[in-house]
């Protein structure tokens, strides 16, 4: 199988917002966790087209909007290889050689905000942190609270015949030696992550990650349910998101529960219920 890459170089900015500043607390998370056990209907193995085009970035996007989606809406949008190769496309500027050109992830997380298209309708999120890659605790609580992590690695060479990335040693170990690379962390464990890549869960030691991961963001959807108990301080980030911005941001708006349909014979008992229920 062919696999592509596709992140650039992190780029920094100073304003980036940082997940410890917005947090309340660290709040209690598991000792190991899987996004996808929220999800037990969802299937997701999409190569998003990452052995055609080096669009790991939007690759990782995608993976992380069906799951945002899933939690909000209670069903798989179909978002198609597509609709990632045009993203793609559009962010690279779609000169010569854009099949490859790569992008770098606080880039695209700011085009993120902005919106995309994917399964005919605009999808955006409401913001994103930084995390501390080298606070294993904080790594495990954003995981745990935001749906996953979208996070950037400097891949060695040695992780190409890896079936579990690790730390190996020599000059193919050296971190960029194979190239960067955007991924959807979706678990955690005692023994390192679980992330979604070329069509398929990836396992990497803690090791690993500390080693090779420069970037890992937690990415705040548009719209939650859980932001009125948040750990994270929501007035704090809505006012930091208006200083960066220079116009107002409010803050998320909570989504209301999506009505459970029911079928005719519940229907009817709810209206003999209801007719008669009352009557002695």
């Amino acid at each position: 199988m062919i696999y592509k890459l596709g992140r650039l170089q992190a780029r920094e900015d100073k304003r980036t917002i940082k997940l410890a500043t917005i947090l309340k607390a660290l709040p209690a998370y598991p000792a190991a966790f899987d996004v996808d056990s929220q999800y037990p209907k969802l299937t997701d193995r999409n190569m998003f087209k990452n052995d055609v085009y080096s669009d790991c970035v939007i690759a990782g996007r995608a993976h992380q909007t069906l799951r945002f989606e899933d939690y909000e809406q209670k069903l798989q949008i179909p978002i198609s290889d597509n609709d990632v190769e045009d993203e793609y496309k559009k962010e690279t500027g779609g000169g010569p050689g854009w099949e490859d050109a790569g992008l770098d992830m606080l880039t695209s997380l700011n085009q993120w905000r902005q919106g995309w298209t994917a399964a005919g309708k605009t999808y955006s999120i409401y913001a994103y942190t930084k995390v501390d890659a080298t606070n294993q605790n904080e790594v495990m609580a954003a995981c745990y609270l935001f749906n996953g992590l979208y996070i950037g690695l400097r891949l060695p060479i040695s992780a190409q015949n890896q079936e579990v990335w690790d730390v190996a040693t020599g000059p193919n170990s050296l971190p960029d030696s194979w190239g960067g690379h955007c991924v959807y962390v979706v678990a955690y464990d005692d023994e390192g992550l679980t992330c979604l890549t070329w069509g398929e869960r990836k396992k990497m030691t803690w090791a690993f990650f500390q080693t090779y991961c420069d970037q890992a963001f937690a990415v705040i959807d548009q719209k939650d349910n859980w932001v009125t108990n948040s750990p994270v301080d929501i007035t704090t980030l809505s006012n930091i998101l208006t200083e960066i911005t220079g116009e107002p941001v409010p803050p998320p708006v909570p989504v209301p529960p999506v009505p459970v349909k029911k079928n005719i014979w519940q229907l009817i008992i709810e209206f003999i219920i209801k007719i008669f229920g009352g009557k002695k």
